[in-house]
Formats: structure tokens, sequence, C-alpha cells
């Protein structure tokens, strides 16, 4: 059980100190963040994301030690432990010619994750069946990627469900993936597919400096990702191109707008409809 703590709007920083789709992230007291779900997300909400970060760090895996519950002026929130360390979207782009040292980085933390297990954490078959059938996708579509899903192996590895490079906190101790909110248990080929997924839907914005070789970049970070991890003999490609259609599927559900034509394209392309 996961306690409420007395910490209120006193005893938090003025300004977030980053920023995300849910929620916002703040300074706290004796070493510790705060993260304030914004208006309408519900404690349920604070307690089931509290509930999966702390069952992830309770396994080994590198995540944030949770110490508790709060509710600052009506808003639900997670109080951990502060990770003082910038990401590693932010470190790699101040020495962008190591690039593919850090996709190998990126790439021996996902493993680190996936060499652990837990039964603490909810299967990600029911998480999958529930978000592909709120996708707006043809129904041929969605009861193809409910059949991958339903001929799936059980399994028991940790899953981030969120693993991208701005996710990871480089700290001095080692590297900490954050952002825990859609952790579960399943096939670590599931996760794999869902990173990859992630690094080819990733926005480049009309205004990016040297926009083509960021590009570049990326598909670069994307191989030396892959290649690794493969190495380190988490997938099987022929399993790992049958996860892509369940995991862009119920991407799509999540609503990023930044992401759905990418997404949309991928489908029609992997489908055929």
């Amino acid at each position: 059980m996961i306690d409420r703590l007395p910490i209120d709007g006193s005893q938090i920083g003025d300004e977030p100190m980053a920023l995300g789709r849910t929620a916002e992230v703040f300074s706290g007291p004796d070493g510790s963040v705060v993260k304030l779900l914004l208006q309408g997300r519900s404690e349920a909400d604070a307690r089931d994301e509290a509930a999966r970060t702390a069952a992830a760090h309770a396994a080994g895996a590198p995540a944030p030690e949770v110490h508790g519950l709060v509710n600052i002026d009506g808003r639900h929130g997670i109080v951990m432990a502060q990770v003082d360390a910038d990401s590693l979207v932010d470190v790699a782009a101040l020495e962008p010619l190591r690039l593919t040292s850090y996709a190998k980085v990126f790439a021996d933390v996902h493993h680190q994750i996936l060499s652990h297990e837990s039964d603490d954490l909810p299967p990600i078959g029911d998480e999958l069946r529930r978000k592909i059938r709120a996708a707006d996708v043809p129904a041929a579509t969605r009861n193809a990627a409910l059949d991958v899903v339903a001929a799936a192996p059980d399994g028991s590895a940790v899953l981030h469900g969120d693993y991208h490079p701005g996710n990871v906190l480089m700290a001095p101790d080692g590297p900490i993936a954050i952002d825990w909110v859609n952790a579960s248990r399943g096939p670590a080929s599931a996760d794999v597919a869902n990173t990859l997924l992630l690094l080819s839907t990733a926005t480049i914005g009309e205004g990016t400096p040297n926009r083509r070789m960021v590009g570049a970049l990326q598909g670069a970070f994307r191989r030396s990702y892959t290649k690794r991890i493969r190495r380190a003999g988490r997938v099987h490609p022929k399993v790992l191109d049958a996860w892509r259609l369940p995991m862009a599927a119920a991407r799509l559900a999540e609503g990023v707008a930044s992401e759905e034509a990418a997404l949309r394209s991928q489908l029609e392309r992997w489908t055929g409809i």
C-alpha cells in the first residue's frame, strides 16, 4: 500500500522542472520530486502509476523509488526520489558524433529492464486489447492486431511501455528510466517493438536546423539500437515484426496528434488496408 504524504504547495517548487502530456514535475522536499497529474486526472490514476513504478523498482529495474502520494490544490500526484540528471536526448544532442554510442547505452538499459521479472505488474495483453479495441482503425486491422496479442506467449519480463531516449536520465550512478505509467509484464519483444515504433514516429519540426541531417542521425540511432538489442538475445526478428501491428494500433488509441499520420501510414503499409 502506498501512503499519502502530508506535503502541500508551499513545499514544492514554484515552477515545474519538466512538463508532459499528462503531468508536471516539481522539486519537492528532502531530495524528492513531485509529479502532479494535470487537472481532471484521478487519485486512481496517480495510485496506478505509483504502483507500477514501485513494482518495477522492486523488481530491480532502473526505476525511481516511490515515496508516496499527494494531493496538492486538488491535483493528485506521486512523490519519488529525485534523479539529478539530464535526459539521454539532451546529453546526446551535445555530442552528435557519439550518437551511435549513446544508442548502445540506450539498448543496454532496455536490456537491463527486460532482464527483470515481476508478477506485480498487469499483463500487457489486457492493456493492449483495451487500447486496440478503442483505436480508430478498420475492423480488419483491429482483428489482425488482436489476433497477434491472442497468439502471443505469456511472459513476465518487466516492460516499460514508453521507452524512448527522453525517458532515460543519465544519472552519475547509472541511467534511470522514468515515466512508468504504461509499465506491464509480458514478452520482451513487445516492448522492443514499441520502442522501435516510438523511434520511427518521432517527428522533426519544420523549423529544426539541419533538419535532414537530424533525420539521418535519428535513423542511425534506431539502427544501432536495433542491432545492439538483437545481439543481447532479447528478440527474434520475426517475432518483433509480428508485434509491430498491435503496438501501432494501441499507440494510435493514445491520441498523440504528432504521431497519428506516421502511425496510420505504417498500419496501412503493414496490412494493405
